[in-house]
């Protein structure tokens, strides 16, 4: 998504992760809670406007009332594909392996947007969440891979591992 506008963005990301359908209210208070209310609605309409231009008609389902990115086939997300492999219950080597591949940095690393206190705080929640369930797929592939006697790729992980917690006991 190509835009100047990071709050169109921060939108974007926050319906695309949550993957459900929120009031005006709340996303105004989210994204311009210095405002109020009737010029953060004003802001919402102009940013809602913005993404459905980037993104095209039909992307972005929004009334009166609530603004949603509805799932698709269309639509793909790592943060999505990544909780899917690793709640999945498999618990195969292959989808460890897969999930820990989508996990390239830290949620939205070096992506901020001046003066949303709220936003940024469910940033860093999100960012916390991941990581530690990143941790938690390193842990069980590595105990998965030691089992199966596969020493060299329990040591990669370990290592990587190891590099997101190096306080880490285990």
């Amino acid at each position: 998504v190509k835009t100047e506008r990071r709050k169109a963005v921060a939108l974007l990301a926050y319906l695309a992760c949550s993957g459900k359908s929120h009031t005006r209210d709340h996303l105004a208070a989210l994204l311009w809670p210095e405002y109020g209310q009737e010029s953060a609605y004003a802001y919402l309409r102009r940013t809602v406007w913005e993404v459905n231009q980037i993104l095209g008609k039909g992307w972005l389902a929004a009334d009166r009332e609530r603004v949603a990115l509805p799932a698709s086939s269309a639509l793909w997300s790592d943060t999505a594909a990544f909780e899917a492999l690793i709640h999945s219950g498999s618990g195969s080597i292959a989808s460890w392996k897969e999930a820990i591949d989508l996990y390239r940095g830290d949620f939205l690393e070096g992506f901020n947007v001046a003066d949303t206190a709220p936003f940024e705080a469910w940033q860093t929640q999100q960012t916390a969440y991941f990581r530690r369930e990143f941790a938690n797929a390193l842990e069980y592939l590595v105990q998965a891979l030691v089992l199966e006697k596969e020493y060299d790729q329990a040591l990669f992980y370990a290592r990587r591992w190891l590099a997101l917690d190096p306080l880490n006991e285990t």
